[in-house]
């Protein structure tokens, strides 16, 4: 009877081991989701500004107007309750010439949610991205 008791004891320490090490995991991947998420909507958002501003109008949007669509589209990221939004690059050599590429650039930090806290990762991850049309 006394052998089944420390056993249990035993199975009680084990489970509180091997829990800890499954729940940093299980965070990690959850973590992981959202940085891959909040990749994509930067991605996302680059393209949508970069076509806004080569699609063909009787007034082309300014640099301005072209940060503002990538901004509102950026405003969805899961990330944004830190207060932390993206910064919008948009580069060209002229505003309206044929042929001549429009980049625009979205940079984001990305600080993660769980393992911030638990793992004392402090150093934010930053994540970019680059779309480039040409005005035709």
């Amino acid at each position: 009877m006394k052998l089944k008791r420390q056993q249990q004891g035993l199975a009680t320490l084990e489970f509180a081991i091997i829990s800890s090490l499954l729940l940093t995991i299980l965070f990690g991947i959850c973590d992981m989701g959202i940085l891959l998420c909040d990749k994509a909507l930067i991605t996302n958002a680059s393209r949508e500004a970069t076509r806004s501003g080569i699609v063909l109008r009787t007034t082309l949007l300014t640099d301005i107007q072209i940060k503002a669509v990538a901004t509102n589209y950026c405003s969805v990221l899961i990330n944004s309750v830190t207060g932390v939004t993206p910064a919008v690059t948009v580069t060209h050599l002229a505003a309206d010439a044929i042929g001549l590429p429009l980049k625009v650039n979205v940079t984001y930090n990305y600080s993660y949610f769980v393992l911030n806290n638990l793992l004392g990762l402090t150093n934010p991850i930053t994540l970019s991205a680059t779309s480039t049309m040409y005005y035709e």
